[in-house]
């Protein structure tokens, strides 16, 4: 069913996706939820058939534990299967802002989430930069692992007067 709002301003709402056998294609200010996940696209395609689906210009909301937000941008998410998204050029972060204070990017993203008889979440990502607004202060080529665990490797920072600052690696 399509709608028009009162007030002028096209508001659509498809209902029903789950029975459509045709693939859906939606262009402009795109917003899909399922109360838990809100995600918006400039271009959203669906299908149904196969559950597969991609957005551009995509920024995807959830919210974590104690009701914090978490924002991801990317140029583009893909829904390759039921389970699992890519997502190209993304960048995570809490804040609601374009260009958030930190934040946390990536070239690509892998989300994959396990079976029911293995609930965890891993996340595969390459070409990592953390930044401070739009300026990089850290840079990891590769990261995989469980999304509940720390996935990056520890850093360890340090200073005494025999060696001066020291910087490295803890082996895990």
């Amino acid at each position: 069913f399509f709608f028009q709002a009162e007030d002028g301003i096209r508001d659509y709402k498809v209902t029903g996706v789950q029975t459509c056998a045709l693939p859906i294609y939606l262009e402009g200010d795109v917003t899909a939820t399922d109360g838990s996940y809100s995600m918006r696209g400039a271009q959203v395609y669906f299908d149904v058939a196969t559950g597969r689906a991609a957005a551009l210009q995509a920024v995807l909301r959830t919210y974590v534990r104690g009701g914090v937000p978490v924002i991801s941008r990317a140029a583009e998410v893909r829904q390759v299967a039921k389970d699992q998204f890519e997502a190209r050029d993304a960048r995570v972060s809490i804040s609601e802002f374009y260009t958030p204070h930190l934040s946390v990017g990536a070239d690509r993203v892998t989300v994959t989430k396990g079976p029911a008889s293995d609930p965890s979440t891993t996340v595969e990502a390459q070409h990592v930069t953390f930044r401070a607004g739009s300026a990089p202060i850290f840079y990891w080529p590769y990261l995989r692992g469980d999304a509940e665990g720390v996935i990056l490797p520890q850093v360890l920072l340090g200073y005494n007067d025999y060696t001066g600052t020291q910087i490295g690696r803890a082996h895990v």
